[in-house]
């Protein structure tokens, strides 16, 4: 017998409000690729609510939890992940995708784990020291109640998750996916669960604070923040090629902090090009990240010292964010003619 979470809808009373919103959301297009050079998580064993150690190899911010490791959780569906792997506690918890999920060439029959597996999960660290990026990959993987149904898993799906080092952003990509029997693959429910969750009472199956959730339409979500567990479903199949966005907010003392740098982008409005000056002792400047006015990323490079060419930008606002030779951020506003 599978257990399942309750997916209680645990409302909180009024007086703890909704606090400061910690994370902007955006999505943008992609061309999705599999990971090449990742460590498998199970290893071509079979798995269902698998429980994995990832080490995220630099230091993560979490809405307000600094963590250098993360675990998928057993207690979960597949997907959810925390700093806490025996649930036992009060922790965060993150789901890039709330579904029932499960390898595609698990035998629903014998319910044990074989060395059939077909559905690899995997973890890759790429990047340079202070621009890193934790990738995290769910790859083919099925649907419980779709393969529990006939023994025979035909839908599937393919997404990563990205923590990125030093901004704390997080995103979602979606690759491939194929979804004909949503009423067993989303176990009855309109579609998937996307949420940040920074305070979850594991034990009571509690929500302790204002969550990140995003609703509406799987092609063009939208994120509100709920005082709830599990109650909201995006409509649909989230398509292939496009990536949700966790654009992590400052707050006023990193704002002030990032100021703190003596940092110019000049000339300032731009038409064509760009350059930097950067009067700090013993600093230099690495990585050079160009955003939009919402925090998508247009461009990062690696900054040699020559004008950056921006002909190709339409003409609005952007932020520019400056990484220094000892990981320090600094972000500057950039106008585009």
């Amino acid at each position: 017998m599978k257990i399942k979470h309750l997916l209680l809808v645990t409302l909180l009373g009024l007086s703890l409000g909704l606090s400061a919103q910690t994370y902007s959301f955006n999505q943008s297009p992609i061309v999705y690729t599999d990971l090449v050079g990742s460590t498998s998580l199970n290893n071509g064993i079979t798995w269902d609510d698998p429980g994995y150690t990832i080490p995220i190899g630099f230091d993560f911010e979490f809405f307000d939890t600094l963590i250098n490791t993360i675990y998928i959780i057993d207690w979960g569906y597949g997907t959810e992940l925390s700093a806490d792997p025996a649930v036992l506690n009060t922790d965060f918890l993150l789901i890039p995708y709330g579904s029932d999920i499960i390898d595609r060439g698990y035998d629903t029959v014998l319910d044990v784990p074989t060395s059939t597996s077909i559905s690899n999960i995997s973890y890759l660290l790429s990047g340079n020291p202070g621009s890193q990026i934790l990738k995290i990959e769910w790859n083919n993987v099925g649907f419980y109640g779709e393969l529990f149904d006939d023994a025979i898993s035909s839908d599937f799906v393919n997404f990563q998750l990205w923590l990125y080092e030093g901004s704390n952003n997080i995103e979602i990509h979606f690759g491939p996916n194929s979804v004909t029997q949503p009423n067993l693959s989303y176990d009855g429910s309109t579609g998937t669960h996307i949420a940040l969750y920074p305070t979850f009472d594991f034990y009571n199956d509690a929500v302790l604070a204002p969550a990140s959730v995003l609703t509406g339409s799987a092609a063009t979500p939208t994120m509100s923040q709920v005082l709830d567990s599990y109650s909201d479903y995006l409509n649909g199949t989230i398509p292939a090629n496009v990536s949700f966005n966790f654009v992590k907010l400052l707050s006023s003392n990193e704002s002030t902090a990032k100021k703190n740098l003596d940092i110019t982008v000049f000339p300032n409005p731009a038409d064509q090009s760009f350059n930097l000056t950067i009067n700090e002792k013993n600093l230099n400047i690495e990585t050079l990240i160009v955003m939009d006015s919402r925090g998508k990323k247009m461009r990062e490079i690696s900054y040699t010292g020559k004008a950056i060419d921006i002909s190709e930008l339409s003409s609005g606002a952007y932020f520019v964010e400056l990484i220094t030779n000892t990981g320090q951020r600094a972000t500057r506003k950039l106008i585009k003619e």
